[in-house]
């Protein structure tokens, strides 16, 4: 950028000695790097959200047609246990529910 700039205004100059006066003078810019779980969850199908088709419209007649889910974390004895339930939209209850040592259920 600082090159193609100063090549705009006229001042014709290689890009490694612009480089070189950039860290002297210390203008250069911190390069974050990429975060490598990002990756890896994006290829993981196991936290892919789905698409919202209830709109919030938990109203109905027959039962178990509307399912909710919901994790709960729960610290136990300075370890973490994983409620997971099942609720019924309709009629409130709790359909299932299991409570792991782990998030892979």
């Amino acid at each position: 950028m600082v090159s193609m700039k100063l090549k705009q205004a006229g001042n014709i100059m290689n890009h490694k000695k612009v480089l070189r006066l950039m860290k002297k003078y210390g203008l250069l810019a911190k390069i974050r790097r990429k975060n490598p779980y990002r990756g890896i969850l994006k290829a993981n199908q196991e936290h892919k959200t789905k698409k919202n088709i209830l709109r919030r419209d938990f109203t109905g007649t027959t039962p178990l047609t509307k399912l909710g889910t919901d994790i709960t974390y729960l610290k136990l004895k300075e370890k973490w246990c994983y409620l997971s339930i099942i609720k019924d939209m309709i009629t409130g209850e709790v359909s299932s529910f299991i409570l792991s040592k782990s998030l892979s259920m």
